[in-house]
């Protein structure tokens, strides 16, 4: 099984980080070349996503279109809430979490 380049390139570059300043040559080649290369791979998931919606709206499916391209403009909200029961268990269950969170303001 491939290794992901992306992993194996931040591996390469963190080891080097790591190491003296003498081989900051080293690691700024490496870090220029996954610069490249994820900026590559974004441009081709970006031609993808438009590829689908752009194919989408040729077939007339305009409802899937306009959900794939807030899909993508929606930004993802990064805080979450854990609510534990009165046995200090994790509850998992999304309706409940939201309806104890309400209770509480």
């Amino acid at each position: 099984m491939a290794q992901n380049p992306h992993i194996t390139f931040y591996s390469r570059m963190r080891s080097l980080f790591l190491l003296k300043a003498s081989e900051a040559e080293q690691f700024l080649k490496l870090n220029n070349k996954l610069r490249k290369v994820t900026q590559t791979a974004k441009e081709e998931w970006w031609a993808q996503k438009c590829e689908e919606i752009e194919e989408l709206d040729k077939q007339g499916k305009q409802d899937q279109m306009y959900k794939a391209i807030n899909d993508l403009n929606r930004k993802k909200s990064r805080s979450s809430i854990s609510v534990k029961d009165e046995n200090g268990k994790l509850i998992s269950d999304p309706d409940l979490v939201r309806n104890m969170v309400e209770r509480i303001h």
